[in-house]
């Protein structure tokens, strides 16, 4: 039954889902395949049986017609009886339980093991069986650029060529505060929490979620963000984890509001993103002085706008991964093998962590903290 808010129905993608879903015009090409591959999902999603997140796959044909791949010739089963017929199978990492394996393994299937997260958040309740995960499963999929099949939460694409010509008349008189964060994790690998407190000293930061005092249902939503944002002029975008490749979906689902996405810096933030559309926190030597930036941006209209201008020409998209998935599935053979799983998904991560002695990002090793 879809949510009902002021005495009317909303599609579900309409209250929950910030991000436009499908492939862009662009990016269409349509490519035909007489053969279905069908997929099997052997694990739950973060210990859920059936999810309405949009990150996950839907039963049949469903996810690939939704997101209007290219290649849509793919099927989704969630029967584990139908082990024997089908053509890849997917483990999500953090529910991935050696005793509970296919009984059979069949040399024309691809094993596939899935991961959206970085290892912060895995480790707590996978690390101390990765090692029974060697040589199990041909192919990963996950936030790594140097995954088998690329899984990131959003990516943005040039919109309408007209939306230069947007005014933001009026937007300015509505924002009447700074500062906005969502935060559910409110002690994180990457002390964001220590970096936004530290901020507070220098800008007012109102806090919605678990981790302060301000609530808005349904939480990460259309009908949420629409209501909060135009009171506000940025947004901390800030990663639980900071690890190579890895962007929160945080970033992409304030996209195409008018509201300044501010990020934490630890990659290159252009590749998703153009530059002059967001603020990124590692230009600063320190919190206060992104606080201070922030404060200087808010009281100048022409700077703020220009912000909102550059943004507009772009729009955030879910990652259609799962058109990814379906396209390798009928292009490459199940040939490759992930040996050490702990040591491609861990070791090679690449973490960072703000440090409020050194006010800087120092580098650290998830397998040891």
């Amino acid at each position: 039954m879809p949510p009902v808010f002021k005495g009317k129905k909303l599609p579900f993608h309409q209250v929950y889902e910030p991000r436009a879903i499908g492939f862009p015009e662009s990016m269409q090409a349509t490519r035909y395949f007489k053969e279905k591959k069908v997929i099997l999902v052997w694990t739950l999603w973060n210990a859920v049986k059936k999810t309405i997140n949009y990150y996950f796959l839907q039963p049949g044909n469903k996810t690939f017609t939704k997101y209007k791949c290219p290649n849509s010739q793919c099927i989704v089963t969630f029967r584990r009886k139908n082990l024997p017929k089908v053509d890849a199978v997917l483990f999500h990492l953090t529910d991935t339980d050696t005793e509970d394996l296919p009984p059979v393994r069949y040399p024309h299937q691809a094993w596939i093991l899935y991961n959206m997260e970085p290892p912060w958040l895995v480790k707590k309740q996978a690390v101390s069986r990765l090692h029974n995960l060697n040589n199990l499963f041909n192919w990963t999929m996950s936030y790594r650029n140097n995954s088998d099949v690329v899984a990131k939460y959003g990516f943005t694409m040039p919109s309408n060529p007209f939306a230069k010509n947007k005014t933001f008349d009026g937007v300015m008189k509505e924002k009447s505060k700074n500062v906005v964060w969502f935060a559910s994790d409110c002690t994180t690998d990457s002390r964001r929490e220590d970096y936004v407190m530290e901020m507070k000293k220098y800008i007012d930061i109102d806090v919605y979620g678990k981790c302060g005092n301000h609530k808005c249902y349904p939480s990460q939503s259309n009908t949420c963000y629409e209501e909060v944002f135009k009171n506000y002029k940025f947004y901390l975008s800030f990663e639980n984890a900071i690890c190579k490749d890895y962007v929160t979906e945080k970033f992409f689902n304030v996209f195409n509001y008018d509201i300044i996405p501010v990020v934490l810096g630890a990659l290159d933030y252009s590749i998703f993103a153009p530059e002059g559309s967001f603020i990124n926190a590692a230009h600063y030597p320190k919190p206060q002085v992104l606080a201070e930036a922030l404060l200087k941006i808010s009281i100048n209209e022409t700077v703020y706008i220009d912000f909102l201008k550059r943004k507009a020409l772009f729009k955030a998209y879910l990652d259609p991964w799962m058109c990814r998935l379906c396209d390798k599935l009928h292009s490459v053979n199940n040939s490759s093998v992930v040996r050490d799983v702990k040591e491609w998904f861990f070791e090679n991560a690449d973490c960072k962590r703000w440090n409020s002695t050194f006010q800087n990002f120092l580098n650290t090793n998830p397998l040891q903290d």
